[in-house]
């Protein structure tokens, strides 16, 4: 038995691709990203927390200053709060 070769099979050689014409009244049609008004307020969002300093620097200069001059007397109650509250 005999194997006819695998090279004429009917496929097209690469010499002979042919071109998918272009149809004149289809325009280039492309994807367009258009994103939500949820994804724009998110991104203004995340833009101003970036741009946002981490530190309040006003109110640590002012605790620096205050324990500097020994004016800082915190009330226990109100450390005791804030540590169950953390804890919570």
């Amino acid at each position: 038995m005999r194997i006819n070769s695998i090279h004429n099979l009917g496929l097209p050689r690469p010499t002979e691709v042919s071109q998918r014409p272009r149809s004149a009244d289809k325009p280039n049609n492309r994807d367009v990203y258009q994103p939500s008004a949820a994804a724009k307020d998110f991104n203004t969002a995340r833009r101003a927390t970036m741009t946002a300093p981490d530190i309040r620097a006003a109110k640590v200069a002012d605790l620096q200053e205050r324990i500097a001059n020994g004016n800082y007397n915190p009330s226990a109650l109100d450390i005791a709060t804030k540590i169950v509250d953390a804890l919570v």
